[in-house]
């Protein structure tokens, strides 16, 4: 509810273990911002992969920035945020822990949007359509 609040609309797609799902839900709905767990194991034992992976072959250029540097992807210009939910730091990726922090509204550009009650909250897809 308090993402609602804010102004976010969820996204959630079927196609979970699909790096072409991730990509795709990423692209089409303009995300401005991406919330995941790095460490979820997809496929079985003999062709392993992780959500963290995934992340870092879609966007190669994470690899390069370091805390603090703004998003510049050249596959995503609309991306502004990358959250995980993981123990370990990934390059470009902001730990949930670490922007869950309560800051004053006078040193914040930052402020909750007047929502309408026509807003979408939720995004759902399924084959890359709506469903």
């Amino acid at each position: 509810m308090g993402a609602i609040k804010a102004g976010v609309s969820l996204v959630a797609f079927h196609e979970k273990e699909s790096k072409e799902a991730l990509d795709h839900a990423v692209r089409s709905t303009n995300a401005k911002g991406l919330f995941f767990s790095p460490g979820t194991q997809i496929g079985d034992d003999s062709s392993q992969t992780s959500r963290k992976t995934f992340l870092q072959e879609l966007m190669p250029e994470l690899d390069d920035m370091y805390v603090g540097d703004e998003l510049n992807l050249s596959k995503y210009p609309h991306l502004k945020q990358i959250v995980q939910t993981g123990f370990t730091k990934i390059r470009g990726v902001n730990m949930y822990k670490d922007v869950a922090v309560y800051a004053n509204p006078a040193l914040s550009t930052v402020s909750l949007p007047v929502n309408s009650s026509d807003a979408v909250t939720h995004i759902y897809l399924k084959d890359g359509r709506e469903a």
